[in-house]
């Protein structure tokens, strides 16, 4: 199962779990109800932000929330700014967003713009940046 089939079951799972629906999800998340419906109906993944504030909300990893670990690793803390954590993860990884872009297909454009704090990438190119630079996705977003 990939990362958005596990996705879509973790967050169904979670729910049901606590027994929310939609609504009751959005109004506690703050993020809107049509969002909610549609990931649950495996139309798309969430944008960064609200993906890391569906994991504060169930206090678990994003790795978890993805499916790329079983272990929901209870998080209770916030994140770091995206464009901190990126940077300090190609420099750990000894990666340069030219190499990154290259091998990703990532434009160098967007990666530029992650970099400068000018916008968040997709979640998609969370979960491929995280699996090129072999870390976790909470790694990446500063939630470790």
């Amino acid at each position: 199962m990939g990362e958005k089939e596990s996705f879509f079951a973790r967050l169904s799972d979670l729910m049901s779990d606590e027994e929310l629906n939609a609504e009751s999800l959005a109004q506690k998340t703050e993020i809107d109800p049509s969002g909610i419906r549609r990931y649950l109906r495996k139309e798309i993944l969430p944008t960064l932000k609200n993906a890391i504030k569906l994991a504060e909300y169930f206090h678990c990893r994003l790795n978890y929330l993805f499916g790329l670990d079983d272990d929901c690793g209870r998080f209770d803390g916030k994140s770091a700014d995206f464009a901190e954590s990126f940077e300090k993860a190609l420099r750990e990884k000894n990666v340069t967003r030219y190499r990154l872009c290259k091998d990703t297909r990532i434009s160098p454009q967007s990666a530029d713009d992650w970099f400068n704090a000018k916008r968040k990438p997709s979640m998609e190119n969370v979960l491929k940046i995280a699996e090129y630079l072999d870390c976790s996705v909470d790694y990446l977003v500063g939630r470790e």
